[in-house]
């Protein structure tokens, strides 16, 4: 199982007995925040969606409605941030 780090957040992939790859995103002390999963072809995605009160990801001062996307391709996990048009 990889564990990349992206800001305090460990991100895991692993696979599942079906055979279907999966994504686990966790904080630094070892809370859940998203998880995904897909059977090839498909690549597996997670998502983070920025709520009020969430907890603060730090390095990542995103407003409210923002997502922050993680997928694994090929050994390769790729994140793209999508800020929110609107301020909180």
């Amino acid at each position: 199982m990889a564990r990349p780090r992206f800001h305090d957040l460990e991100v895991w992939s692993g696979e599942t007995e079906q055979g279907s790859v999966c994504i686990v995103v966790t904080t630094d002390r070892g809370e859940w925040m998203t998880a995904g999963w897909a059977p090839a072809p498909l690549d597996p995605t997670a998502d983070i969606n920025f709520y009020p009160g969430m907890r603060a990801i730090d390095g990542l001062e995103l407003d409210d409605g923002s997502v922050v996307r993680f997928i694994l391709r090929e050994n390769a996990m790729e994140v793209w941030v999508a800020p929110t048009d609107v301020p909180a």
